[in-house]
């Protein structure tokens, strides 16, 4: 991946952001803020504050909200269910895999190219069968509820995108990535599902829930 923040970079980040969050969003500082973090994989609060003045809080819950930006602080473990979103001096906000990817091909092409995204991301994970990957991630999100999706939708996706018995090596590879995380905190749900649970990031399509 290119890393770079010049003008028309960040014009193209800012015009996909328009397009994915609308125009509630100040898109201009939101992507001097996602491109700062792509150039580092994570960003401080000081430097949000810096970049963004007083849209930067309102700004670094969009992008946890999105999970383009994860809080480094937890309370227990590194599953997003388990962060914790302060807001202060000394906190680190993680770009997932998946965003730096993303990020970066909208600075390129002014365009939010989940497939395209997501294939390098597997191409470079060494994934061998990375060109399915779009398929398998689409159709993740057409299993799911509410961002919800449980192990068997995940097996049912392998099955649909020809990745036969492997849904163990794709949580893995998902989780990697920053495309799910293991709901562990909403014990009832986990209990009236009967197997596991995963959260799905809104950020691959957040024209779906946030726009």
């Amino acid at each position: 991946m290119q890393k770079y923040q010049s003008e028309k970079s960040l014009a193209n980040l800012a015009s996909a952001l328009v397009k994915l969050f609308g125009r509630n969003v100040p898109s201009e500082p939101f992507a001097r803020i996602l491109a700062s973090a792509l150039e580092n994989g994570a960003i401080s609060y000081e430097e949000v504050s810096r970049l963004a003045g007083p849209a930067a809080e309102d700004l670094i819950f969009d992008a946890w909200d999105a999970k383009l930006l994860i809080p480094r602080r937890s309370a227990a473990c590194g599953e997003w269910d388990y962060r914790l979103l302060v807001m202060g001096p000394n906190e680190i906000y993680d770009m997932p895999n998946i965003g730096c990817y993303l990020v970066d091909m909208a600075m390129t092409h002014g365009q939010w190219a989940v497939d395209d995204a997501v294939a390098a991301l597997y191409h470079d994970m060494g994934e061998p069968e990375w060109e399915r990957m779009p398929i398998f991630v689409r159709q993740l999100f057409r299993q799911a509820d509410q961002l919800v999706v449980t192990a068997a939708g995940i097996n049912a996706a392998c099955r649909i995108a020809g990745l036969y018995h492997r849904t163990g090596t794709m949580i893995l590879e998902l989780k990697g990535g920053g495309i799910i995380s293991p709901k562990l905190a909403v014990k009832s749900l986990v209990a009236k599902k009967r197997m596991p649970i995963y959260e799905l990031n809104p950020g691959l399509f957040p024209h779906q829930y946030f726009g």
